[in-house]
C-alpha cells in the first residue's frame, strides 16, 4: 500500500496522533537502517551474529515463528541475512554453543543465555 504526501497531508493536519505515529514509524525505520549499516560495516563476524540473534528475538513474531529465545533460521539463511559465508556463520554459532549461550537444532537457534550474548556485544562495543 502506498500513498503520496499530497494524499496524506489532509489527514496529518486533522490528527496530531496520526502525525506522531507516522513520525515514530519513520524514526524507527531510520534507526533500524542505521543499525543495519553499522552492523554490516563495523562489526566483526562474532558481533554480527550476536547482534542479529538479539535483534531478531527482541520481540516475538508469531507469523515468523520467532520467540524471545528461538530463531527458526538455518545457518544458510542466517548467512544470507548477514552477508557472511555459511561456514563462517556455522563456526561462530559453534563458538557460542561451546560457551553455553545457544543451542543448535535443525533450522533453529535457541538462545540459552541472552544476558551473556548482550554482555559480549556491549563489552566489544565499549572497546570500539
Amino acid at each position: 500500500m502506498s500513498c503520496t504526501l499530497e494524499e496524506l497531508y489532509p489527514y496529518l493536519n486533522q490528527s496530531k496522533e496520526l502525525t506522531f505515529i507516522l513520525f515514530q514509524l519513520l524514526s524507527n525505520t531510520c534507526w533500524h537502517l542505521a543499525h543495519q549499516l553499522k552492523r554490516s560495516t563495523f562489526y566483526n563476524r562474532h558481533e554480527k551474529v550476536a547482534s542479529f540473534l538479539l535483534d531478531e528475538t527482541a520481540h516475538s513474531n508469531i507469523d515468523k515463528a520467532i520467540s524471545e529465545n528461538c530463531l527458526p533460521y538455518s545457518h544458510e539463511e542466517l548467512s544470507v541475512c548477514l552477508g557472511l559465508n555459511r561456514v563462517t556463520v556455522t563456526k561462530v554459532l559453534n563458538d557460542f554453543k561451546q560457551k553455553g549461550w545457544i543451542q543448535l537444532q535443525y533450522k533453529r537457534i535457541l538462545i540459552i543465555n541472552r544476558k551473556a550474548l548482550t554482555t559480549f556485544l556491549h563489552t566489544l562495543a565499549q572497546e570500539f
